[in-house]
């Protein structure tokens, strides 16, 4: 994951992909999990929204983690 997303907190990633992308991040995902037992969710975002985050952050204060549209997270 780490390689097509930004991880967020463990086993948490953010990604802006476009539609390809998605469908060959889902098929890899198929080809290495193990079905019984492993459980990956992909929830789609709308184009803006607003992200609180409350306790320990993954960045040092201050980083600002910036999407090319818009602000995925902000740590103070």
């Amino acid at each position: 994951m780490v390689k097509n997303a930004v991880p967020v907190q463990y086993s948490v990633f953010h990604a802006s992909l476009r539609s390809k992308q998605l469908v060959a991040l889902k098929k890899a995902i198929l080809d290495i999990i193990d079905s019984d037992c492993d459980d990956v969710r992909i929830y789609p975002l709308p184009a803006k929204v607003d992200i609180i985050t409350v306790g320990n952050s993954f960045f040092p204060k201050g980083i600002h983690l910036i999407d090319n549209k818009i602000n995925v997270f902000l740590t103070d």
